[in-house]
């Protein structure tokens, strides 16, 4: 399943293994499908792509779990969004999925308050180091 496409032609979406035992998060390119690694678990999806070639979505960390964590991969590793958060915002928040990334790194996320249990839309922005 195909769920964005960006710029110069790169697709991303997510793809089954046989008798859908796993999703697999895909960036397709030039005419090759390339599988993202996980964050630990069974089923991944990317979901936004931008010009540069970065990818945002959602993996699974446990394989048979359904623990979601938004990821960013930089076009050579996947990284969890949440280890990316200050040790304040980590105590507040858990960002479960990622939906779109723009030219500048933005991400357009979904993330659940740890304190009341409620679902947010998030906008991260990176820091600039």
């Amino acid at each position: 399943r195909a769920n964005a496409v960006n710029q110069v032609r790169q697709v991303v979406g997510c793809a089954s293994t046989a008798g859908d035992a796993q999703s697999l998060a895909f960036v397709y390119t030039g005419g090759e499908m390339q599988a993202l690694k996980s964050l630990g678990g069974t089923d991944a999806c990317a979901q936004g792509i931008n010009r540069a070639g970065w990818v945002v979505g959602q993996s699974t960390r446990t394989p048979g779990q359904r623990d979601y964590h938004g990821f960013v991969y930089d076009g050579d590793q996947v990284y969890d969004l949440n280890d990316g958060l200050s040790e304040q915002d980590r105590a507040t928040w858990e960002i479960t999925f990622a939906n779109g990334i723009n030219k500048t790194g933005q991400i357009a996320a979904t993330g659940k308050n740890r304190i009341d249990g409620t679902i947010h839309a998030l906008l991260l922005t990176p820091a600039v180091r």
